[in-house]
């Protein structure tokens, strides 16, 4: 606007249409009008530059933010520590190599869409990052530049190939019978419980309020949540997985919802008849579940031994759930309102928390890994179960032979 008026202003002191009668004054009145221009066109051009260096300016901040990016993706990232590397991606880099070779024939796009398609290691990245921190998809857009959208869409196409690459692996198995005998053998040689095979427990995880349902998802403590189920062995790896159901199913509703004793009932995971699995007192006592003793009006002393040494062996699988969610903090507050998403989050989180362990990829040592204990509510079905408890008193003397 300033800029029109000057040039208004010269304009109609070069086109002044009086008329001047005496010619000294015509010479004093050009003269004037010369200054007069002079200081206009003056006026004129250092608005002119006021809103060059304006621009110029904006367009260096721009080029600056540029350049920080290009700097983290292009140049930060390759010249990572090992240990740098491992607590932005919550992987070490020899992991982070080996999930882009593992996924690739996964991927259905290898290398994104667009004029600026995204490269497979820097799909993994995004995916790792969010996964493994809390930050909102803005700040990781804007770290790897790319779109909200195209962030978003990389995360779960990332998360889907990581669930067929399971598929075809079979990174979080069923253990076979040596496997299986293998940990039967630990659990003996350190608590001298015969037969575990694995600890079986779930644990809550927090999620943003859903729009729908809200009292399904609300949990004992109040809060909304989803339930994910497991069984470790003594490595803390996995060995199944069931997640997503509404965080106010109890226990005994969750594995019977989850067909986990179908698929053993019908051979699909094998147990022998002197194995058996170890839960809380929030599951049914089965054969091939072996729970403490409850106590009702008292425990003999046996039986209080039989419980310290259960819960012993217990530790594990918490310690398990302690990893996974410090590893991957994102499930320690899942701000996601698409119920599919969110299992699909957790469940690449605990293949890739497999994937670490069998590559000898622990936490950092300054890292202490949290055991929560959640309040549990006592299965009604607990000592229904006559051969199942004949079992537990048979594993119980065996304690004291």
């Amino acid at each position: 606007m300033e800029k029109l008026i000057i040039i208004k202003q010269v304009f109609d002191l070069l086109f002044d249409d009086s008329s001047e009668e005496d010619s000294d004054e015509d010479i004093r009145v050009i003269s004037s009008r010369k200054k007069l221009i002079n200081s206009s066109v003056k006026a004129l051009k250092q608005k002119i530059n006021e809103d060059n260096d304006g621009i110029n300016e904006d367009q260096d901040v721009a080029a600056n933010m540029a350049k920080a990016h290009e700097t983290f993706t292009g140049h930060a990232v390759p010249r990572m520590s090992a240990k740098t590397f491992k607590q932005r991606f919550r992987v070490n880099p020899i992991v982070f190599e080996l999930i882009c070779k593992d996924i690739y024939p996964f991927l259905h796009k290898k290398y994104g869409t667009g004029r600026n398609p995204v490269k497979l290691e820097k799909q993994v990245m995004i995916t790792l990052f969010y996964l493994g921190n809390r930050g909102g998809l803005r700040i990781i857009a804007s770290m790897f530049e790319v779109s909200i959208s195209t962030a978003w869409r990389t995360i779960s196409s990332v998360c889907d190939a990581i669930l067929k690459m399971n598929g075809e692996k079979k990174i979080v198995k069923w253990p076979s019978s040596v496997e299986a005998e293998k940990t039967a053998n630990h659990y003996y040689s350190t608590h001298k419980l015969k037969g575990v095979i694995g600890c079986i427990d779930s644990c809550h995880l927090t999620i943003r309020t859903p729009k729908h349902a809200k009292k399904s998802y609300a949990n004992r403590k109040g809060t909304h949540s989803v339930l994910l189920q497991a069984i470790s062995n003594e490595k803390m790896e996995f060995l199944y997985f069931y997640a997503g159901e509404c965080g106010s199913l109890n226990d005994a509703s969750l594995i019977a919802k989850s067909g986990l004793e179908n698929k053993i009932n019908t051979g699909c995971f094998k147990i022998a008849m002197d194995q058996h699995l170890l839960g809380d007192f929030s599951y049914p006592l089965k054969p091939w579940l072996i729970t403490p003793f409850r106590d009702k009006v008292g425990l003999t002393d046996e039986q209080m031994f039989f419980n310290i040494i259960h819960t012993e062996c217990l530790d594990d699988i918490k310690r398990a759930f302690g990893l996974l969610k410090g590893r991957f903090r994102r499930l320690n507050y899942i701000d996601c309102l698409r119920t599919a998403a969110t299992t699909k989050f957790i469940a690449a989180s605990c293949i890739i928390h497999n994937i670490c362990l069998y590559n000898e990829d622990f936490p950092d040592e300054d890292v202490q890994i949290e055991v929560e204990e959640d309040e549990k509510e006592c299965c009604s079905e607990h000592e229904h179960n006559v051969s199942a408890s004949q079992k537990r008193v048979e594993l119980m003397n065996e304690l004291h032979t």
